[in-house]
């Protein structure tokens, strides 16, 4: 498999970007790039980076859009109602 080089930038839509982006950067030791938040206050944009390997996973949050839960992205461990 070709190796990748340069930045590899992931975003991902989700309902709570501030907890979404605290529990990877937990999980994966990421470091805060930016956090924006847009002036009407319905989008925020939390980007998250790994130095070493250039990756920048982004969590998006909009207002209008809350999303929701998917079935197949639930790990097993994880009941419904803790969602």
């Amino acid at each position: 498999m070709p190796s990748i080089s340069g930045r590899v930038e992931v975003n991902l839509t989700v309902r709570d970007p501030e907890f979404s982006a605290a529990w990877y950067s937990d999980l994966l030791d990421l470091e805060v790039l930016y956090d924006f938040t847009a002036a009407d206050h319905r989008m925020r944009y939390i980007a998250l980076a790994d130095p070493r390997s250039q990756l920048v996973l982004c969590h998006v949050g909009h207002e209008g859009n809350r999303g929701s839960v998917s079935a197949s992205c639930v790990p097993a461990s994880i009941t419904w109602s803790s969602w």
